[in-house]
């Protein structure tokens, strides 16, 4: 499916269409609007004749994270293409105090047009979500629902597994809203235009380092298994074997059609096929288990 990124809604329904399975390609990325909203105390009715030391630092803040997300990116994902040398333009707004940070999503988003990995693209969308709302990465990744989602797909689960346990990419997500919470004081919030929640001071330690536990584990066997039995409810294709002294049900799915017939055969006749699993456990609970090829 084709689709363009032209507001953060747009990230939220590729974000969806990604967690539901969906095939996606980003055509386009237009430009982004992003407001960082601040409230009460001294922002209310704010004077955008003049910037004190702690608004230039939350916006410094923001410029330092695009380098160094860029940086980590390029580092340990192989991704290249970021104009990290391009400064990101601050807009201020009256009244409430308005800090508009288009040019950094925008930025950032700009290598995904086009791009075929899966994997990369799911990479982006969660950094520009992360980025752009009021969620800290460790809240984000263990709470999220589309996460969890993308997690339950074996296809997936590594890109996650591999994003989570990256403490450099968490710092440095962070890092922005680290500062922002740091120079709210009691009377004062802060709120995004990409989800309806509000930080104040109270959410200080939500933005700390938080180690994330990956309770996922996969394994790959190859070796002779007795097909039992073939199953096919809502587009899903199983045959039952027997792992470990019990009986499961292996999803056939990727696998091709020559390849499921020939263990139907094997089923009907009671034969034993050659299969290479992947084994996915949870707490070391198998959870799923998915047929990557047959002999």
């Amino acid at each position: 499916m084709d689709l363009s990124i032209n507001s953060v809604d747009d990230l939220l329904v590729i974000f969806e269409k990604l967690s539901n399975g969906e095939n996606v390609k980003v055509t386009e990325v237009g430009t982004i609007q992003h407001t960082i909203k601040l409230q009460g105390g001294r922002f209310e009715n704010y004077n955008i004749g003049y910037i004190d030391a702690e608004i230039a630092r939350v916006i410094d803040s923001y410029q330092d994270s695009f380098y160094r997300v860029a940086d980590i990116l390029k580092k340990d994902f192989g991704i290249d293409g970021i104009d990290k040398n391009k400064l990101i333009r601050f807009y201020l707004g009256e009244g409430s105090l308005e800090i508009k940070t288009d040019e950094l999503l925008t930025n950032l988003l700009g290598v995904i047009k086009d791009m075929e990995s899966r994997d990369k693209l799911i990479l982006f969308i969660a950094i520009a979500l992360i980025i752009g709302g009021c969620w800290s990465f460790g809240n984000f990744l263990i709470h999220n629902e589309n996460i969890e989602k993308i997690k339950s797909q074996n296809e997936n689960a590594k890109i996650i597994a591999e994003i989570a346990k990256n403490k450099e990419l968490q710092n440095a997500c962070n890092a922005p809203k680290t500062t922002l919470v740091k120079i709210l004081k009691d009377d004062e919030k802060a709120s995004f235009s990409l989800g309806n929640d509000v930080i104040t001071n109270q959410n200080k330690e939500d933005y700390n380092f938080k180690e994330i536990e990956d309770t996922t584990q996969t394994e790959d066997i190859e070796e002779d298994f007795k097909i039992l039995g073939f199953e096919k409810t809502n587009d899903k294709k199983k045959f039952k074997i027997i792992l470990y002294g019990k009986t499961h049900w292996a999803n056939a799915d990727i696998i091709d059609v020559n390849a499921r017939m020939k263990l139907a055969k094997s089923s009907i006749q009671e034969q034993e096929a050659k299969l290479k699993l992947r084994i996915v456990k949870e707490y070391n609970k198998i959870k799923e288990i998915v047929i990557l090829n047959v002999e």
